[in-house]
């Protein structure tokens, strides 16, 4: 059987097996986009219109920080058909919400839900490790390969997180991703659109900054975008890089979900639910628990899931490029030296812990 045919197979069952709700839209949560604005709006006022302490100013922008991602994260719910049926209602709900990011959701309907979910962590997926081939013929590749965490990149790895969601939907954008084997034009957008669009973003951004004053601004805007990059990015950052590239897109071998105690989901929303989501992209991701449970009762030994430290253990301790569809890589290092990706995902499957499983991980290609 085929991996995609196992993967329908998987969602039927689901299907089978969950209260018919599951599956339907929750069209009240798109209201959550107001609440989110009315909340970063408010703390936004009491900034400018107050002359607080900078430890003050401190906590409104973990607040604002939090909301921009929680924001995001409903975006991205919504752009999926999740809470709301209308196309262009979607669209324009969305947009007051990926403004943290600078994201237009005609950009994020090509880049998220056509090309990452259509082809994920293949060559052609946005969002997937370059390979040593891609890096090798363009220098804005490989610069941006020095800059992703990995097992040589620490510090800038670090750094890595506070802006790079943000800098690659730039990137896509203006430049359509032309060093990978995907890029933009591969796909009907707009992109006139989508470009007036996140100029609009850029002139709200621009307004409010000359209004704050630089001070200010760091603490209702840098840092909280900052915020809402570093995590997103801890989860989006450990969701595929370290498992195999496949050409069948089944979630269940090329996904792995977080996890994390009941109360950091409840603040982000359940996105640690990552296979669950691949499974059922239109899925609010309200209903992803069951989905979860689901997963861990039948499928033990195939279903990945991860704790929060692994993945950054992983992350840390691997390169970012793919040498081969099943190897991991620096450029400058021979498949000898390379981590064999499917020793991961085994490992992953049987539950063992990345400390016991890091030397196997690491030297799995080893003559």
């Amino acid at each position: 059987m085929s991996a995609i045919n196992r993967a329908a197979e998987i969602r039927a069952d689901i299907r089978r097996a969950l209260p018919r709700e599951a599956f339907q839209r929750t069209p009240g949560r798109a209201w959550l986009i107001l609440l989110f604005n009315t909340v970063i709006a408010g703390c936004m006022v009491v900034v400018l219109a107050y002359d607080l302490a900078w430890y003050w100013m401190l906590l409104i922008a973990l607040i604002l920080g939090h909301h921009f991602f929680a924001m995001g994260i409903m975006s991205h719910d919504i752009m999926h058909g999740a809470t709301l049926k209308n196309r262009s209602l979607r669209r324009f709900v969305s947009y007051f919400g990926f403004y943290p990011f600078l994201i237009s959701p005609r950009l994020w309907d090509v880049w998220h839900n056509k090309a990452h979910h259509g082809r994920t962590n293949t060559t052609h997926d946005p969002d997937a490790n370059l390979t040593v081939a891609e890096a090798e013929r363009n220098v804005i590749a490989r610069f941006g390969v020095h800059l992703m965490p990995s097992s040589r990149n620490r510090i800038l790895g670090i750094v890595f997180y506070t802006y790079w969601f943000t800098l690659v939907g730039q990137v896509i954008l203006w430049a359509g991703h032309r060093f990978k084997e995907w890029n933009i034009g591969d796909y009907s957008v707009d992109l006139g659109k989508a470009r007036l669009e996140t100029v609009g973003y850029y002139l709200f951004w621009a307004v409010l900054a000359y209004h704050a004053g630089p001070f200010k601004s760091l603490f209702i805007i840098v840092i909280p975008m900052m915020i809402g990059n570093i995590v997103f990015m801890s989860f989006a950052s450990s969701q595929h890089v370290f498992l195999p590239q496949t050409e069948d897109n089944d979630p269940l071998m090329n996904s792995a979900s977080v996890r994390v105690p009941a109360w950091v989901d409840a603040l982000t929303l359940n996105f640690s639910h990552h296979v669950e989501h691949h499974l059922f992209p239109a899925m609010s991701y309200a209903h992803t628990p069951k989905v979860r449970a689901w997963l861990r009762e039948n499928l033990p030994g195939t279903y990945m899931e991860l704790s929060f430290r692994d993945t950054f253990r992983l992350v840390f301790h691997t390169p970012r490029l793919y040498g081969t569809p099943n190897l991991l890589r620096h450029s400058d290092e021979g498949e000898s030296q390379a981590i064999d990706t499917t020793r991961i995902r085994d490992a992953l499957r049987k539950g063992e812990s990345i400390e016991s499983a890091d030397f196997r991980i690491r030297y799995a290609a080893t003559p």
